[in-house]
């Protein structure tokens, strides 16, 4: 039995597959706070000061004292203090602990930091450090 061929998709319309979207996992290993992996923990400022990367691979940790501005599903999105300023913090949560609730304050000293994994500078002098929080709370 004969079968129609059908025209082949141009490759221009197929996505490359650096433009298809990454799978994001939604847990990871959470630690309690006296056997957390080694690392350096760093501020809000020191952090901002570090050049845009990667850093999902350094053990890194970010400290400090921060507003809740913002809550989607597994996700916040911190301030430095009580007002948006030009930096902020991109909390990811796992599926073993809920996102805080807006408008509260989260208090991260070491050993307790959120996992720095990416840091975005943009020409407009903001600052967006993405960070994971692997500590059981």
């Amino acid at each position: 039995m004969p079968v129609e061929a059908k025209p082949a998709t141009p490759a221009s319309a197929r996505p490359a597959a650096s433009e298809a979207p990454k799978a994001r996992p939604t847990n990871w290993e959470v630690y309690p706070a006296d056997r957390m992996p080694a690392g350096k923990s760093v501020t809000q400022e020191e952090a901002a000061k570090l050049a845009s990367g990667d850093y999902s691979e350094k053990v890194l940790y970010l400290a400090g004292r921060f507003l809740v501005g913002a809550v989607q599903k597994d996700r916040a999105i911190l301030w430095p203090g009580e007002k948006v300023g030009l930096v902020h913090v991109v909390v990811s949560y796992p599926l073993s602990i809920p996102p805080p609730a807006e408008g509260i304050w989260v208090d991260r000293e070491a050993p307790r930091g959120f996992r720095i994994t990416r840091i975005k500078h943009t020409s407009e002098g903001e600052v967006t450090i993405y960070v994971r929080d692997i500590t059981v709370p």
